[in-house]
């Protein structure tokens, strides 16, 4: 009878030494980690994130908040020698954020955040995210044209500059600080400015994205609003160079970013041009600007991120030291990974000791309750 007792003593022993050895070796096979930083490059119709493990990786790659959408997540469960890999994203897809930028380095920013999961399914400790962010430098290209004649002629051309408008996003007020990160029922300011006092505007054709291919209009070709209780009619002041509307956080229900574009119709105030057009008669008969043929007319973008809950960013958009280094500037910025998914992180040191300590008690408890049962039946034998 005791050889059968202790038969089943190593039994449950060997049992446990073997879950936790399989679980240990898992946990050593999932310890894995990047090799140096990875690099970022820049095309002209994508952004490529380039990277090296020191194992196999067996984990997953995805744009943040788009681990479900394939087009912007890759999986490599079934790699089993592979340590380097690459993830690329087309621009303007996988919420990737825009952003226009002035000045003397006058361009276009594109940003996104991009993880590299060491796991399957949660976020865990080995991961790493990365904000990606290239910048597109405009390049203004000059002609000029020698056209010999028989008889001699002059062409005069006069070139009349053009304002430089802004589009921006404030809490607060109109004047209140820049408003890239906020949660939903924030009081947000949208607002449409002009530098020459000379033209006034009207804003109008503005709609929001989602970053992936959700659309949703906010004024329509006249410059009022679609739905009020999203966005309400802008207001102008009186000079007609400024325009701005109040309204408050929203977001789509399956992303955070909110990518803006509106068109600016520009009007020459010393010739009446802007009489009729702005500010818009909302409520009435439509005008129909186009019908004007007006040339003076620019697209302006602006991005915004709206999460349910508050949280830390310290996210940037841009970087002057970056943005000095070429037409096409790609920089790398490692962020905290678990912000969105800190409910799924996942200690896995402290997951393999719990269990291991959990492992240890019940054998012992068996282990206990196999010796009471045994020093019970040698009581009953004697």
């Amino acid at each position: 009878m005791y050889y059968y007792y202790y038969k089943l003593l190593l039994l449950i022993t060997t049992f446990f030494i073997f879950i936790n050895s399989e679980f240990s070796e898992n946990n050593l096979l999932a310890d894995n980690e990047l090799f140096n930083d990875p690099i970022v490059e820049c095309e002209e119709t994508m952004i490529s994130l380039t990277f090296r493990t020191k194992k196999p990786f067996n984990g997953r790659i995805y744009v943040q908040g788009m681990a479900d959408d394939e087009r912007c997540s890759k999986n490599f469960a079934s790699n089993a020698d592979q340590s380097k890999f690459s993830m690329m994203i087309q621009n303007g897809d996988c919420t990737m954020q825009r952003q226009r930028v002035t000045g003397p380095l006058e361009g276009m920013m594109l940003s996104l955040t991009i993880v590299v999961s060491f796991h399957g399914t949660f976020v865990t400790r080995s991961d790493r995210a990365f904000h990606c962010m290239c910048f597109f430098r405009n390049i203004k290209h000059l002609t000029n044209i020698l056209d010999m004649n028989m008889v001699g002629t002059t062409e005069l051309m006069d070139t009349i500059k053009t304002p430089t408008c802004h589009y921006s996003i404030h809490s607060q007020s109109p004047d209140g600080p820049a408003f890239q990160l906020g949660k939903v029922g924030d009081k947000v300011f949208h607002v449409w400015e002009c530098d020459d006092s000379d033209y006034g505007f009207l804003v109008h054709s503005c709609a929001v994205d989602d970053g992936k291919g959700l659309k949703f209009d906010l004024l329509d070709v006249d410059g009022c609003a679609i739905d009020p209780i999203i966005q309400p009619d802008v207001e102008y002041t009186p000079e007609k160079n400024r325009a701005f509307v109040e309204t408050f956080g929203y977001k789509f229900s399956d992303t955070t970013v909110l990518n803006y574009q509106c068109s600016v119709e520009l009007c020459k105030k010393a010739i009446d041009e802007c009489h009729g057009l702005t500010p818009p008669i909302c409520g009435r008969q439509k005008r129909g600007i186009f019908e004007e043929k007006y040339e003076r007319r620019m697209d302006l973008i602006t991005s915004l991120k709206i999460l349910d809950a508050v949280y830390e960013s310290n996210e940037q958009f841009g970087n002057e030291k970056a943005l000095e280094k070429g037409e096409m500037v790609a920089e790398l910025t490692e962020i905290n990974p678990t912000r969105e998914n800190a409910y799924n992180c996942v200690r896995s040191m402290a997951v393999a000791f719990v269990i291991s300590v959990m492992s240890a008690i019940l054998l012992i408890i068996i282990a206990i309750i196999v010796l009471f049962i045994l020093k019970r039946d040698e009581k009953e034998e004697e």
